[in-house]
């Protein structure tokens, strides 16, 4: 019972921190944390092997977030702050394609591998 109540309270911390976050890194980084929540809280269900499949699927579509981040970072001039990325689709039309397919998975949208492990939990 511990677990789910932990693994509530860090889904709600980490999702509101990254609500009013500015920092595209940190942003991905709180949903991340976020993430780990749902984590534990499925341990605390009992759902192991649920939660090892998120970890490792979790794991694939966050690190292309983490990458296109870091290279729309550097690409700008080191600006973190995501309301400056307005029109960039134009000039990274590769970058955007993997960061656009990697929030689709990262939002359980159906058919995506998020999906299927978020589904489960």
């Amino acid at each position: 019972m511990v677990m789910v109540v932990g693994g509530i309270l860090t889904r709600i911390i980490a999702g509101t921190c990254a609500i009013f976050e500015r920092d595209i890194k940190k942003v991905v980084a709180f949903s991340t944390i976020r993430q780990l929540g749902v984590m534990v809280y499925s341990i605390g269900f009992g759902l192991v092997l649920f939660r090892l499949f998120h970890l490792f699927i979790h794991a694939l579509f966050k690190a292309l977030l983490f990458l296109c981040a870091g290279e729309l970072i550097h690409c700008i001039g080191g600006y973190q702050d995501f309301r400056v990325y307005g029109g960039l689709s134009s000039y990274f039309p590769f970058t955007t394609a993997i960061l656009g397919g990697s929030l689709l998975r990262m939002a359980g949208f159906v058919f995506f591998s998020g999906f299927y492990s978020k589904d489960q939990i």
